[in-house]
């Protein structure tokens, strides 16, 4: 086995894998399984079109071997830490925009600039909406 898969720019060779965690078997082991119909679930659950679905399924070797499913889903356990890391970057830089937006609540007179502008126009936006309340 020196045949090298890639999938979404990472790639593992055969060897990286290794044998006894393949098995020769028409089950797919637990650990795996969970990964799949993980995926199945998330995918059955987003608004996209059949042919999208379909190809979706096809890239999470849904209709492939068993072998070919365990090599598939053995490549996340293998890069794991590394999409953890990813995962966690990509939600702090969210989180990091979203308090960027926050308008700070503070008198009008401490904030300069566009800081200013959004505090006047969220302010104005409140008189307005307790006005319209008020009749």
């Amino acid at each position: 086995m020196s045949a090298s898969i890639t999938i979404s720019d990472h790639s593992i060779s055969d060897h990286s894998i290794s044998d006894h965690s393949i098995s020769h078997t028409n089950t797919l082991p637990g650990k795996y399984k969970k990964l799949l119909l993980l995926s199945y679930w998330l995918l059955s659950n987003i608004s996209i079109s059949d042919e999208m679905r379909i190809n979706c399924f096809q890239k999470l070797k849904l209709y492939d071997t068993t072998t070919e499913q365990i090599k598939f889903y053995e490549e996340f356990y293998i890069n794991e830490k590394q999409t953890a890391k990813q995962c966690k970057k990509i939600i702090s830089l969210y989180q990091k925009e979203q308090k960027e937006k926050q308008i700070p609540v503070i008198s009008g007179d401490k904030i300069q600039g566009r800081d200013k502008l959004l505090h006047d126009a969220f302010i104005n936006k409140l008189i307005t909406k307790l006005l319209a309340d008020r009749t």
